[in-house]
């Protein structure tokens, strides 16, 4: 401590600086939460303690967490509506005062505004009154730049052109077709009799009635209210002290005109619009894009843009996993801008497809005033992300005229299987309309499958690809070939496999065609991490025995070969594999995104987390967060809570902790996911001594899994996979850490078991995980031990059921010995689920006898040593 510094003046300014810092991101939460969240699990409990007393004060303050959703910011400007369109004063004083270098914008705005309602005329009639009222001179009307000469021209040009292409196109072309034969003119002195005369003015009147051809009815219009208000909101902020004086000027000339009706005359516009003003405050956005140009797209083109635009960059989703996967990618050789977008950094839990499209047209339009180009890099893309048809036509709508002018080259880089099936589909829906940006009439393709091919077009020190792609060809270390992958559909294709250091390649030798009747092919290159690849049993016979089979992404992809080469393919890849260490298979967690929905269930964790610390002051700012928490979203368990200075948490407050935790899992099962989701993100940070109690007070969210999220989930199999992917976090961290087995069995493992849709989905899991593992591998006897952790009749049967299951699918494929067959690795995998079942439990065997007989006469004397030993 300096000299001449109290513990009191110390202990004060750490207070000073969480009121600062609770007040900072109190007013910045859409943005700072994110980004600061992690700090509750600080390694320095201090730290840790005053992130917890922020959260704690945000919470009392009353900041609203629904803020940070779209309705929260429609609900804003709803009185600016009202005010805007209830007295058309207010759009006359806004229109008086406007520059000109703001005019294109105050007048789409205010023209979308008044469109929707149905009031447009009424809109036009204000401004043109207020036009002449403005003149001095007759012959200057509607000729300076203002709003109401735009708003006139850009209404003409958006409806009028349209009627009148739509009403007299054919007419006029009829008319052109017939001209040679058709005279109109009446000028006597251009005629060279009088019978002529008489003869065009027949003509002329005949063609005056061709009937022009009828219109249809216009579809509604879609409501952009949000990007207007912005851009409304913005304007009256930059020029209040104007509007203010023109709406006060008016009331005084309604005043000197009749003083007598004061009262009625009088707007009642200003004051309302005062108080509003002040409480919006500043504008929220800074437009970090380059608008489209209203002379060259349609109000409703340009509002959709804008709206769009607006929307997300409030929502504030952008973020570094976004720069990571659409960015500013550098120039051709030729110098063509280029934007690079990386698949497999598109991550569908993290990133919104609307904040990635959002993220391209940002960068779109600061391109856009010349050609531009994308760089699609699709190494090792899984496919698990694939865009839906209403996205692309999304994407084509929101496209303003200058960037379908001027994106005129796509690049395609290292396309493998998966993306060669999305990309196939991308173009068929933009085949369907013509002006589509990506119809391959209106953009050059170029699918490059090789770097040499790509150094052909780029530079590589102009061109910002991420080194992992680049990497990739580096990390070669053995080719084998020849080799014939065979495909059911394609037949056989010869191909090249690869193995490295990190990554294993099956490319084509040759360009296969991706999409018929535009001449576009390329080699297709299937890239997999070395820690994603296993060896698959085949059922398929050679003479040779050459044929071998591989699969990648936990099983997803199969892939199946023959090769005179087979034996020194496996080798190899068995080798690398063993080198490949398990931390190369993690990737870095970057950066969370987090949205409203996530919120109590994020704080609840960190809060129940901290109250199990040794330290008693990070304990009691927690239970002051977990009492905050629980009042500002109206929680029932707030009842409970007492939020004082002075309260003692005892060090063992276990019973508390998983009582509270009880209680909310029942009351409040919307949390569940996103409660489980930041259990799984802090578990690392857990102290040994905390790691016990923190299963204690998880375990009861487990059972509510089905009812909160398969129940609500409209998509069942995503659904499954988010229960799924917990799962597999929780497999994790019970084989990496034996000492937890005991706790696991106590309170975890009979949480899963009273739902037999949860336990079935469990079950799958631990397959999985046990059939991307060597028989040898000791993990393989922890996840067994799992199985006998649980233990239960249900899942006894599940488990002889499936083995029976799969013994019977052998004779689907069938092979000369049993241990070839494909489905052997999985029955190897529930005998060792089976056998650690039996050790202390006679019910099975007296349960499941008939099938255990037909188990062991079906695999009697088969297999290596070590699964005649299981049976």
């Amino acid at each position: 401590m300096p000299t001449g510094v109290s513990r009191d003046d110390t202990a004060s300014a750490s207070e000073l600086a969480i009121t600062i810092l609770s007040n900072l991101l109190s007013a910045n939460i859409d943005v700072g939460l994110k980004h600061s969240l992690n700090i509750g699990y600080h390694g320095n409990v201090d730290i840790r303690t005053a992130f917890v007393k922020v959260l704690c004060n945000i919470l009392i303050q009353g900041t609203e967490f629904s803020n940070l959703t779209d309705s929260a910011v429609n609900e804003k400007y709803n009185e600016l509506l009202d005010l805007l369109t209830k007295d058309m004063t207010l759009v006359a004083a806004m229109s008086i005062v406007c520059p000109s270098h703001e005019v294109d914008e105050l007048t789409i705005s205010l023209l979308t505004i008044f469109e929707h309602r149905g009031r447009t005329f009424e809109l036009i009639e204000t401004l043109i009154k207020q036009e002449i009222e403005q003149t001095d001179n007759e012959s200057e009307i509607l000729r300076r730049t203002c709003v109401a000469t735009k708003m006139l021209s850009v209404y003409a040009k958006w409806k009028g052109q349209a009627y009148l292409k739509a009403t007299l196109q054919k007419v006029v072309e009829r008319l052109v077709l017939t001209s040679k034969d058709l005279g109109l003119e009446l000028d006597p002195a251009r005629v060279t009799s009088n019978d002529e005369l008489q003869k065009n003015a027949l003509q002329l009147r005949i063609v005056a009635k061709v009937p022009p051809d009828s219109l249809d009815h216009e579809s509604s219009i879609e409501s952009f209210d949000f990007g207007s208000c912005v851009a409304l909101h913005r304007f009256l902020y930059d020029h209040w002290d104007h509007i203010r004086q023109k709406l006060v000027g008016h009331e005084r000339r309604d005043y000197v005109r009749s003083p007598a009706e004061i009262s009625r005359v009088r707007s009642p516009v200003l004051e309302p619009l005062r108080n509003l003003i002040t409480n919006l405050g500043p504008p929220p956005l800074a437009v970090t894009w380059n608008r489209p140009q209203v002379s060259t797209n349609t109000p409703p083109s340009y509002s959709m843009f804008q709206d769009f635009m607006l929307r997300n960059a409030f929502r504030g989703t952008e973020s570094f996993l976004t720069a990571r996967a659409v960015y500013d990618g550098g120039e051709s050789k030729d110098g063509l801008s280029i934007i690079c977008i990386i698949l497999r950094h598109m991550d569908s839990e993290s990133i919104d497809y609307e904040t990635l499209i959002f993220c391209y047209l940002k960068i779109a339009s600061r391109l856009w005033h010349k050609p531009f180009g994308l760089l699609i890099d699709a190494t090792c893309y899984n496919g698990q992300n694939e865009p839906q048809d209403d996205l692309l036509r999304k994407l084509d709508s929101l496209t303003p005229v200058e960037l379908n002018r001027n994106l005129t080259r796509v690049y395609v880089y290292n396309m493998n299987s998966a993306f060669r099936k999305c990309f196939r589909r991308i173009l068929r829906v933009s085949a369907k309309t013509e002006s589509s940006v990506f119809h391959p009439k209106n953009v050059e393709y170029h699918l490059i499958g090789s770097l040499q091919d790509l150094q052909a077009h780029f530079h590589l020190s102009q061109l910002h690809l991420p080194k992992e792609t680049i990497s990739v060809v580096t990390d070669t270390r053995y080719v084998f070939q020849p080799i014939t992958r065979l495909s059911k559909t394609k037949g056989k294709i010869e191909v090249i496999i690869k193995v490295g250091s990190q990554f294993v390649q099956v490319t084509t030798t040759k360009k296969q065609e991706v999409f018929p009747g535009y001449r576009l092919s390329t080699t297709v290159n299937d890239i997999f991490r070395l820690g994603e690849v296993d060896e698959a049993p085949t059922s398929i016979q050679t003479e040779d025995d050459s044929a071998f089979g591989l699969r990648a992404d936990s099983g997803r992809i199969v892939m199946y070969f023959t090769s005179p080469k087979k034996v020194d393919v496996l080798q190899t890849i068995r080798g690398a594999k063993a080198k490949y260490s398990k931390d190369s298979r993690s990737h870095k967690a970057y950066e969370r995104l987090i949205r409203p929905q996530d919120v109590p269930g994020t704080l609840l964790n960190l809060a129940l987390t901290n109250l199990s610390s040794v330290d008693d002051v990070l304990r009691l700012a927690s239970y002051n967060l977990l009492g905050s928490l629980c009042k500002a979203f109206r929680f029932s368990a707030a009842s409970k809570m007492m939020c004082l200075i002075d309260v003692s948490v005892p060090t063992s407050a276990s019973h508390f902790i998983i009582a509270i935790s009880e209680q909310l899992a029942q009351t409040e099962p919307q949390l569940t996911f996103d409660f489980l989701t930041e259990f799984f993100v802090g578990w690392e940070s857990f102290s040994d001594d905390q790691k016990p109690i923190s299963l204690a007070y998880m375990s009861p969210w487990l059972p509510g899994l089905r009812t909160a999220i398969l129940a609500n989930e409209a998509d069942g199999d995503r659904g499954k996979e988010k229960i799924a992917s917990l799962f597999r976090k929780l497999i994790d961290l019970a084989v990496a850490d034996h000492f937890l087995t005991y706790t696991l069995e106590q309170v975890v493992w009979p949480a899963i078991s009273q739902d037999e849709t949860i336990l079935d989905l469990f079950l799958e899991e631990l397959t999985k995980a046990a059939l991307s593992l060597n028989l040898a591998d000791e993990s393989l006897d922890a996840l067994s031990s799992i199985v006998a952790g649980i233990g239960t009749i249900t899942l006894r049967a599940r488990v002889i059921s499936r083995l029976r299951k799969a013994l019977n699918r052998t004779s689907l494929r069938p092979t000369k010995a049993l241990p070839d067959n494909v489905v052997w690795a999985e029955i190897c995998v529930l005998l060792h689920f089976c056998l650690s079942l039996s050790f202390d439990n006679g019910v099975q065997a007296q349960l499941f006898l008939p099938e255990i007989f037909h188990i062991v006469t079906m695999l009697a004397n088969t297999g290596s040593v070590e699964i005649r030993i299981l049976i």
